[in-house]
């Protein structure tokens, strides 16, 4: 449970359980349930004994203290996602059945493609970029694909509601004449 905590959950199994990741979600909820009753269960004989027995007492800390981490950071304690470096454009999309694609390039030279539609699928790799257009390069493709998007073309919005602030074409290759079109919600690329 204590590796649970530590994980980011949604970084972590993404690509590795996919199908499972629901049923995963009920067993831990329910390893939830069962620990707070047993922390109750102690409690309940800790004030019966009137705190005699420094096991039990232990006992009650620990799973205090591991049970409120849980609930304040059910997220994790480490975020990876912030371990990959800084947020330099970020571009998403909502489809049909509430599914999300969101792209991201990182300070370091990095950027991930992550997709959630029945299960979730994540896409990794380095880029460059040249003007307004970025090159993917290493491209890690998600167990779902065996290809990935060649380039980005960065352009100016369509749409602008104060949150979109542009728009982000994926071309799989130089002959692809209908791209993947994400919106542009921060953009701090230099100039």
């Amino acid at each position: 449970m204590l590796f649970f905590l530590l994980v980011n959950s949604s970084y972590f199994w993404a690509d590795d359980l996919g199908m499972y990741s629901i049923p995963v979600t009920i067993g831990m909820i329910i390893l939830f349930l069962v620990l707070f009753v047993f922390l109750l269960k102690h409690c309940y004989f800790l004030i019966k004994e009137k705190f005699s027995d420094k096991r039990r007492l232990i006992t009650v800390c620990l799973l205090t203290v591991l049970l409120s981490a849980i609930a304040l950071k059910p997220g994790g304690m480490i975020n990876f996602d912030g371990l990959a470096g800084n947020d330099l454009l970020i571009a998403q999309r909502e489809g049909a059945a509430n599914c999300l694609s969101t792209f991201k390039l990182k300070s370091r030279n990095n950027f991930t493609f992550r997709q959630f539609c029945f299960g979730s699928f994540e896409t990794n790799g380095k880029y460059a970029l040249t003007n307004d257009t970025i090159f993917f390069k290493n491209v890690k493709p998600s167990r779902a694909d065996s290809s990935f998007y060649e380039y980005a073309v960065i352009k100016a919005g369509t749409f602008n509601n104060g949150k979109i602030i542009g728009d982000l074409y994926l071309y799989k290759n130089t002959g692809d004449t209908s791209p993947y079109l994400l919106s542009i919600t921060l953009n701090d690329l230099p100039k």
